[in-house]
Formats: C-alpha cells, structure tokens, sequence
C-alpha cells in the first residue's frame, strides 16, 4: 500500500526529535504483536571498575530494573519484530503489560479471527516513572480498537515565568544505530583488536572526555 518501509520512517522521526528533546513517547495502534520477545539488549549493563571509573562520562543507563513485560496475546508478527527492533535503538519501551498497576495487561484489538495486542505506550526507560496509570479500558461499540488511558505526572512553569533558554536546550543527544549487515565487520574488528582494548581499558588513562578520545 506504501511505497516505504514505516517503522524505518518511524524510526527516523523519533531520532530526528529526540536530538531536540529525551521526552519522546509513542502511542497508539502499531499493528504490531511482539508477545514477550525482549524489547531491550540483554546483559547490557556495564560492570564492576568499569562502570565505577566511566559511567559519568557515559551516562548510560541498562534496563536492569526493568520491570517484567507480560501479554495475554503469545504471538509475533512482522510488525512485531520491527517494533522491538526500534525500541532496542531508540531506548523506547514497551509499557503494555508492565506498568505497576496491572491494568495495562490485556487485549487492545479484536475481530472475527479473535484478540491480539497491536496498540502500545512506548515511553524512553528513565521516564517510565513520570506514567502515573496506563490502562487498556473496556472496549466499546464505535471501535475493534480498546481505548488506551494514560496519565502522566508534568511538572507545568508559571506562564508568567520568562521563557528559559529562549526554547533552546543546553542538552544534546547523539544516536546511534546497529546495522546488522555490519556484524561481522564489527565482530573481526573487535576481535583483531581485542589485544589494544584491554590493554586501553585497564590503563592508568585520564578519567576524562580527552582521555577516552585519546
């Protein structure tokens, strides 16, 4: 029906406004069923000295508090997989069956062939806190579609306040994204340099931007 792939062009819309703001969030009706496939890279969190010497020059933050994703609907589609992928670059996650008040775990579509999940609240992992109830409510006579409820905690400026930073942010972000066509390419460049890697990561280096650069 369209000449393009959508979750690519999905995927290009939340880098390209993330780069502007980290409070990107999705909501709606994906068509997509992703059962309880991982929506994150498992065992990406980095550990021991490591972490304790570089993780304020980083500033990443891994899914291991992540809460158990659960879903009534246990099958996977095309859509499906594409949209974990895009959750996996992007840092979005799936809200659907996670969220601390258990009444976003249910059905959000049905039809004569039965009931899937294809409507979803993807939300960045360190702002899952500000969703303050996320509920899949009854469905009704006008839609196949159930009605997604969501309410989040916004702290609101004074409207008298002068504007900060004029609508400027002194924050920026940079994107990176996994090709898997250049997995092997990556695998025997790690592999060729394994040896320099160790040897640059347990150095005495400047703890710094400069350091790590060098």
């Amino acid at each position: 029906m369209y000449n393009c792939d959508l979750f690519y062009d999905l995927l290009n819309s939340v880098e390209k406004y993330s780069s502007e703001t980290p409070r990107v969030f999705l909501l709606g009706d994906m068509n997509a069923r992703t059962a309880i496939v991982n929506d994150f890279i498992i065992n990406d969190n980095v550990c021991g000295p490591i972490f304790d010497s570089f993780n304020h020059i980083f500033g990443y933050l891994s899914d291991t508090n992540l809460p158990v994703r659960r879903n009534p609907d246990q099958s996977t589609n095309e859509f499906g997989l594409k949209l974990l992928n895009l959750c996996r670059s992007t840092g979005l996650r799936i809200l659907n069956g996670r969220h601390k008040d258990g009444l976003a775990n249910d059905y959000t579509f049905c039809c004569s062939r039965g009931m899937s999940v294809v409507d979803y609240l993807l939300a960045p992992y360190d702002f899952l806190h500000i969703i303050d109830q996320f509920i899949v409510c009854n469905f009704t006579s006008f839609s196949d579609h159930a009605p997604l409820h969501v309410r989040l905690r916004c702290i609101l400026h004074d409207s008298q306040e002068p504007e900060r930073n004029s609508g400027t942010s002194n924050n920026s972000y940079e994107i990176y994204r996994w090709k898997e066509e250049l997995k092997d390419q990556c695998y025997e460049s790690l592999t060729l340099n394994s040896g320099s890697l160790s040897q640059i990561v347990f150095s005495d280096i400047e703890k710094s931007q400069d350091g790590i650069d060098n």
